[in-house]
């Protein structure tokens, strides 16, 4: 959800209602899938350690957003930081570069990978076909936004 799109502090604090209820369904979903990797496939570690991590990453996201609507001035202060047109160009252009940037690894491994493993280096290729329908998408949904 874009904190960009409110035009006042009632709805950054509804869309950041929104974006709290839904980070408590990322972390339900990966408590149960926490529970069923360690109880299905208990030979492997890797896979339980990671649902155990995804699980407490977004647990503890949700509960720091809980912490933040509880205090009103928090979310003031972060609704005039999100909206300050310096902030808003600065987010802007840092996610153009790390999405080149992004890009740019993704093909470089894809090159290292394909005198390794086949799997892998069409799992970078692919990463980097999705990528591209992405930005596709967002730029045509943006233009018929603005």
């Amino acid at each position: 959800m874009n904190f960009n799109t409110a035009k006042n502090l009632e709805e950054y604090i509804h869309n950041f209602k929104v974006r709290t209820v839904i980070l408590a369904f990322f972390s339900i979903v990966t408590l149960v899938a926490t529970i069923l990797s360690l109880t299905i496939y208990t030979e492997n570690s890797f896979r339980g350690g990671f649902f155990t991590g995804m699980c407490g990453a977004f647990t503890a996201f949700t509960i720091i957003h809980i912490i933040t609507l509880k205090n009103k001035a928090k979310l003031n202060r972060d609704f005039i930081q999100v909206t300050d047109e310096r902030n808003v160009e600065i987010n802007k252009r840092s996610s153009f570069i790390a999405f080149n940037v992004l890009n740019i690894f993704f093909a470089l491994s894809a090159i290292v990978f394909a005198f390794i493993d086949k799997r892998q280096t069409m799992a970078f290729a692919f990463l980097i076909f999705l990528s591209v329908i992405l930005q596709t998408i967002a730029k045509f949904v943006l233009s018929k936004r603005m």
